[in-house]
């Protein structure tokens, strides 16, 4: 951590994908502090990683940014199962099961269609919960508008980020996830369900 004090981090950050960073932070204000980004970076052996960044201002008495603050996490399998989507539906099966977030789709009604291992793993459910309404997952119902309007907006070909949600486990615990919504899209651009990947 010593060597990459003082260091700046763009250094690091795709040269194409340094915009959308500069850009993100122009878009924060005291109204809006935070916001989430996404890009790719460059590892000092050459791999290169996607992450997503939550990056926060702060802000003195006269609105002046003091500092922002950003925590990062590696999406690198996400991104490769998001792809996966236009590549082929066996791969795409594979890569979801294999991977080690959360993730599960729903149909337009809501309607929980698919459920990987790692979200039996978490939420305690087996096969059982295809079927039911995501709400099953819901902690409270007080998200279930606000969750039911993002579904029917990915069905129309739109991508949500969601800082914090909390789910529930079957036996009732509390989950805090960031969960990112997007449109499962196959054959002729059809958007077959919405795909929820969730991390703890």
């Amino acid at each position: 951590l010593e060597e990459l004090s003082g260091t700046d981090f763009n250094n690091f950050i795709i040269e194409k994908d340094r915009e959308k960073l500069e850009t993100s932070l122009t878009m924060l204000a005291p109204d809006n502090p935070l916001n989430i980004i996404e890009f790719r970076v460059v590892l000092h052996y050459g791999e290169i990683k996607w992450q997503q960044w939550t990056n926060k201002a702060l802000y003195d008495k006269s609105g002046n940014v003091i500092e922002y603050q950003s925590v990062g996490r590696d999406i690198t399998t996400q991104k490769r199962s998001e792809e996966s989507l236009r590549i082929g539906e066996e791969r795409y099966r594979l890569a979801v099961e294999n991977s080690p977030n959360q993730i599960f789709s729903v149909n337009k009604n809501g309607l929980i269609v698919s459920w990987n291992k790692a979200s039996e793993e978490l939420f305690r459910h087996k096969r059982e919960i295809l079927g039911q309404p995501i709400t099953e997952l819901l902690y409270t119902t007080e998200e279930s508008d606000y969750i039911s309007n993002m579904i029917l907006q990915v069905f129309e070909g739109k991508t949500f980020d969601i800082n914090e949600l909390i789910l529930k486990s079957k036996d009732g615990k509390k989950k805090y996830m960031m969960v990112r919504l997007y449109p499962l899209i196959g054959n002729e651009e059809k958007i077959y369900a919405c795909v929820f990947t969730a991390t703890d």
